[in-house]
C-alpha cells in the first residue's frame, strides 16, 4: 500500500480543527459521537469491504489465552503458576482447547490433572551463562511460532508470564481489545498493564489511551502482526520485547495502556517478592489495580480508534487549563482538566520517577509526544512543545488561574501543589517509639487509613518534607534504597527514600519513627 504522507497530515490537521460538540473520553462504553463526521481512512491502513468482515468474524469466539513459564526448570516459580492456572480454570473458565502452557521443561504430568489445559514444551537451547533477557527471548520466540505459525493459527492470543495477578474484568477488556485490533491496524497490542500506574499518577479505572510503548506484561497479539511484522523483524541481538518496541517505532503503531493496571507483576514489588505468592491484592500499594467485579465492566473501546482518539486530545486542549508544573495540580479538583507545556517529556519523566528500567530512559506511555496522567486525581496532560498538538495550546483558557493565589508556602512552585495536597488531605502521625509497628497500624490507631498516595507525596522531596512535618530539623533522601519516611528520634534528621516500591505495611526500624499519612 502506498501512503500519501501530505493527504495524511492535511486530513490530521483538519481533523483536530474540527469542531467538537461532544467530549470523548477514551473510556469503556461510550456513545459514538462520529455520527456527523466524514469518514476519514487511516494514514496507516486500508481495509477492503472484504477484509472488514474477515477481522469482524476473527474478533468473535471464545480467546486464547497463553502462559510462558520458567518451571520446571526453574523449580520456585511453581507457586506463582499454581495461581494464576487455578485463576484462569476457576475464576475465567478458560476452556481447556484455549489454554496453552508453555514450559521450559516438561511440565504436563505434574499439572495437566489440577489444571486442564493444552501443555508445550520449550525447547530452549540458549547458553544459560547468558543474559536472562536472551533466555526468556528464546521461550516467546517459540511460543509465538506454535501460537501463530503452526497448524493452528490462531488469529488473537492473550500471552501471560507467570508471575501476574490478574484483575476480575482482564478478560472481558481483552476481548473488547481484540474488537478494536481488528478495526484498527495502528493498535498492535492492547495491555493489561501500566508502567505508570502508581496511586499519585493513575486512579481512574475507566480511563485508557493510545501509547508508543510495549509494557510486555500481560497483552494481546494477533497472528497477522507476527507473521508480517514480528517474524521478519527477529533477531537474536535483540531481547524481545526491544524487538516489539523497534518494530512499533518503526511503522508508528500504538498499544493501548488502562490507566489503572488490569494486572499485577508480583515479582516486581519490593515489598511482595520474598512472601507467599498467594497475597491479598492489599499488599500491592505501590501499583494500582481495578479490584470491580469484572461483571460490570461492559466494554467497548472504538472511542480508542485512531481518528476518534486524536480529536479528544484535540478537543482536551481546548478546554484545560494550562499550569506551570504536575505538582500545581494540588490546587485543583478531580472535575478540572490540566494542561503543562514541557520542552522535553523525557527529563520531566525521569524527574518524576516515572522512567524506570527495562526499555530504559523512553517516555513510556506517550502518543504524538503527548501523555496522559491523573495527579492526585486530576487529569493532567503533558504536550511536548515538538507534539503535532502543540499549536492548539493558544486555545487554553488562562495561562494564570487563582490556584495560586492563598498559596503562601515560601518555596519554588513545583513543591507547592504537593505540600498543599497533603495539608489539605492528610493527617500526618508518627509511630510509637521504640516499636516497629508499620503506617497502616499506625493510621488505625489514630481510627484512619494509611495512604500509599500520601506515602508517594511525602518521599517527593525533603523540601515537602520539612515543610509538612515541623518535627524534622534536617533531612536527608536515600537515593538506593526502599523504606518509608521516617524520623530518627535522637537527631531530629528525617529521611526519605525511592519512591516506587512503597507499602503502608513496611514496618518501622528501631530508634525511628515512621512518619505515616493518615486520611
Amino acid at each position: 500500500m502506498t501512503i500519501h504522507w501530505g493527504e495524511c497530515l492535511l486530513v490530521f490537521l483538519l481533523i483536530l480543527e474540527a469542531s467538537v460538540s461532544n467530549q470523548v473520553s477514551g473510556v469503556y462504553n461510550t456513545r459514538s459521537w462520529m455520527t456527523n463526521v466524514p469518514h476519514v481512512t487511516s494514514c496507516y491502513h486500508q481495509q477492503t469491504p472484504e477484509q472488514e468482515q474477515t477481522t469482524a468474524e476473527q474478533s468473535a469466539g471464545p480467546l486464547c489465552v497463553a502462559v510462558v513459564t520458567g518451571y520446571p526448570e526453574v523449580v520456585h516459580r511453581i507457586g506463582l503458576l499454581h495461581r494464576l492456572l487455578r485463576s484462569l480454570v476457576d475464576d475465567f473458565r478458560v476452556p481447556k482447547t484455549h489454554l496453552h502452557v508453555f514450559c521450559q521443561g516438561v511440565c504436563e504430568g505434574s499439572l495437566k490433572g489440577s489444571f486442564p489445559a493444552t501443555y508445550h514444551h520449550l525447547d530452549n537451547e540458549v547458553n544459560r551463562t547468558l543474559y536472562r533477557g536472551f533466555i526468556i527471548s528464546e521461550n516467546y520466540r517459540l511460543l509465538l511460532a506454535e501460537l501463530f505459525g503452526g497448524t493452528q493459527r490462531y488469529d488473537y492470543c492473550a500471552i501471560l508470564e507467570d508471575d501476574l495477578l490478574l484483575s476480575s474484568d482482564a478478560l472481558n477488556y481483552l476481548r473488547a481489545g481484540r474488537t478494536l485490533m481488528a478495526s484498527d491496524k495502528t493498535v498492535f497490542t492492547v495491555s493489561l498493564y501500566n508502567d505508570n500506574a502508581y496511586p499519585w499518577c493513575a486512579s481512574d479505572k475507566s480511563f485508557f489511551r493510545r501509547v508508543n510503548q510495549f509494557s510486555g506484561l500481560g497483552f494481546l497479539m494477533s497472528g497477522a502482526f507476527y507473521r508480517s511484522h514480528v517474524l521478519p523483524a527477529w533477531t537474536d541481538k535483540l531481547v524481545w520485547d526491544n524487538v516489539f518496541q523497534k518494530i512499533v517505532s518503526h511503522f508508528a503503531m500504538v498499544s493501548i495502556q488502562p490507566e489503572v493496571n488490569r494486572v499485577l507483576h508480583a515479582i516486581n514489588s519490593h515489598v511482595t517478592s520474598l512472601l507467599t505468592p498467594w497475597l491479598s491484592y492489599s499488599k500491592f500499594e505501590s501499583q494500582v489495580i481495578n479490584t470491580d467485579s469484572g461483571d460490570t465492566f461492559p466494554y467497548d473501546l472504538t472511542s480508542l480508534q485512531e481518528v476518534t482518539y486524536d480529536k479528544f486530545i484535540a478537543d482536551y486542549i481546548r478546554r484545560a487549563t494550562l499550569v506551570e508544573h504536575i505538582e500545581d495540580a494540588g490546587f485543583f479538583y478531580a472535575t478540572d482538566k490540566l494542561l503543562l507545556i514541557s520542552d522535553d517529556i523525557s527529563e520531566l519523566m525521569l524527574s518524576h520517577h516515572l522512567v524506570g528500567n527495562g526499555l530504559g530512559g523512553v517516555v513510556r506511555g506517550s502518543y504524538h509526544e503527548t501523555i496522559f496522567l491523573r495527579v492526585y486525581g486530576v487529569q493532567t496532560l503533558v504536550v511536548s512543545s515538538g507534539s503535532v498538538f502543540i499549536y492548539l495550546v493558544p486555545t487554553a483558557p488562562s495561562t494564570r488561574p487563582e490556584y495560586a493565589a492563598n498559596n503562601t508556602v515560601p518555596f519554588p512552585r513545583r513543591y507547592r501543589g504537593t505540600t498543599n495536597e497533603l495539608l489539605r488531605r492528610y493527617n500526618i502521625a508518627l509511630s510509637l517509639p521504640d516499636t516497629t509497628e508499620s503506617c497502616e497500624s499506625v493510621c488505625r490507631r489514630h481510627g484512619k487509613e494509611c495512604s500509599v498516595t500520601g506515602l508517594w507525596l511525602l518521599t517527593t522531596d525533603c523540601v515537602v518534607l520539612r515543610t509538612v512535618v515541623k518535627e524534622c530539623a534536617t533531612c536527608q533522601q536515600d537515593t538506593d534504597s526502599f523504606h518509608t519516611p521516617f524520623l530518627h528520634r535522637s537527631s531530629l534528621n528525617c529521611r526519605i527514600g525511592k519512591q516506587y516500591f512503597l507499602s503502608c505495611f513496611l514496618p518501622s526500624l528501631l530508634s525511628t519513627m515512621s512518619i505515616c499519612p493518615c486520611v
